[in-house]
């Protein structure tokens, strides 16, 4: 039997409980299950399938200080038996923790149905849930709409809201992210096209959903305005407070070189875009966290120069006083390539920045922890291909990655995971 399992999504509250979720697929034939764990007090509980279909990935975990959490996936429609055939039509699904109870719920599609040989796919969900359990799930969908689109559903912590558009509709939109303020309020970004045809322009836009007057404001772009020709953006990644200040991050190509881009929410409104790095490099896989003072840390990969043969890993950091980013700082410089970085920060600054490398003689994932006056201490390595990485204000991280496994009767990818505590 071969058994694959891909990076997972993790979830992590406030009180250092942990949530895992991560694909499952039984290569007998194209079919998937979504499986999720839970920590507590440093204790793994069973893991736990949560579809019914058999049909499912890709899923996207969130959670919230009182211990509750909501998993959403991907559920696909085969042509043939067995999930066998073509994929025909893809739906969201999603199934939810209760704390007070320890019980996942029913799996319950929020997305339209896409019945058997249909043109409707709803894909990439995401998810928040806030400290009442009211959840909110954004998604791409195409075949509702003249263009592929961003579209959503709120859970009010007792029914489902109908699926309705996010983006407007007439333009493509890809790769959502979402995040959550102290207040509830919920920021998504993602990447539109400006055009229809060639040259296309893909661009970020934004939108927040204000909790309490239960709306979403209407979708803006926030990327760059002078973008011409071939240039476009992608990987927007997303950064939030609990005061309700946000940062994001992308990657911005102007005549075929990518650059590290970065715009703040403040005060109501998002800043010009500025970017991070002037390397002539191409720049690429951004990530961004944010912490209580309003301080954000940026990482991406980057060759150092025109002779490097590798990506190095650098970060650079926003000051949440003055609004000003600082200059970039390597946190590998590779002897291998650097891939795949996260990063997290909790509320005394400090910043966790992990990564996948692959060194001779040294485990493939890298953890490492810096602070604006101490610098980078020494890296931890661990098993994996590929990494997440969760880190609540408190300090406590949660890191986990896929693993290769070669047993007797068994060969496949398992899940991995580690945690620290301060």
């Amino acid at each position: 039997m071969f058994t694959e399992m891909f990076t997972p999504s993790l979830a992590l509250t406030g009180q250092g409980v942990g949530f895992v979720a991560w694909n499952e697929a039984q290569f007998a034939g194209g079919c998937g299950q979504i499986w999720v764990n839970r920590n507590a007090a440093g204790v793994w509980s069973t893991a736990t399938e949560v579809d019914t279909r058999n049909q499912a990935l890709d899923p996207h975990i969130a959670a919230n200080d009182g211990g509750d959490a909501i998993v959403v996936w991907e559920e696909r429609e085969w042509s043939g038996a067995n999930c066998t055939g073509a994929i025909t039509g893809t739906e969201v699904w999603a199934s939810r923790y209760t704390a007070a109870s320890g019980t996942w719920s029913t799996p319950l599609r929020i997305s339209v149905d896409a019945p058997p040989n249909s043109t409707i796919f709803a894909f990439s969900p995401v998810a928040t849930l806030d400290g009442a359990g009211r959840a909110m799930v954004v998604w791409i969908q195409d075949g509702l709409s003249s263009a592929r689109s961003a579209w959503y559903s709120r859970f009010d912590g007792t029914n489902w809201s109908a699926p309705a558009l996010l983006s407007n509709g007439t333009r493509n939109s890809e790769e959502p992210t979402l995040a959550l303020d102290g207040s509830g309020n919920v920021f998504a970004l993602w990447r539109q096209d400006t055009n229809t045809a060639s040259p296309v322009l893909a661009n970020i836009w934004a939108a927040r959903y204000d909790a309490s007057g239960g709306v979403w404001s209407t979708s803006a772009q926030i990327g760059s305005t002078n973008l011409s020709g071939t240039d476009g953006t992608e990987r927007p990644r997303l950064g939030v407070n609990t005061g309700g200040t946000a940062v994001a991050v992308w990657e911005e190509s102007r005549s075929g070189i990518a650059s590290i881009v970065a715009a703040r929410f403040s005060s109501g409104t998002w800043s010009a875009p500025v970017p991070l790095e002037a390397n002539a490099q191409q720049a690429a896989f951004p990530a961004v966290a944010i912490d209580v003072n309003g301080n954000a840390q940026a990482v991406w990969v980057q060759k150092i120069d025109a002779m490097a043969a590798n990506n190095s890993g650098f970060t650079a950091r926003l000051d949440g006083t003055t609004g000003l980013w600082g200059a970039p700082q390597l946190f590998e410089q590779a002897v291998e390539d650097v891939s795949s970085p996260q990063i997290g920060l909790e509320d005394s600054g400090r910043a966790l920045i992990a990564w996948t490398q692959f060194v001779s003689g040294t485990p493939p994932v890298h953890a490492v922890h810096f602070t604006p006056l101490g610098g980078f201490d020494t890296p931890s390595t661990f098993p994996g291909d590929g990494v997440a990485l969760a880190v609540n204000a408190g300090g406590t991280a949660l890191l986990a990655s896929e693993v290769t496994s070669f047993e007797t009767t068994f060969f496949g990818i398992s899940i991995r995971a580690a945690m620290f505590r301060p």
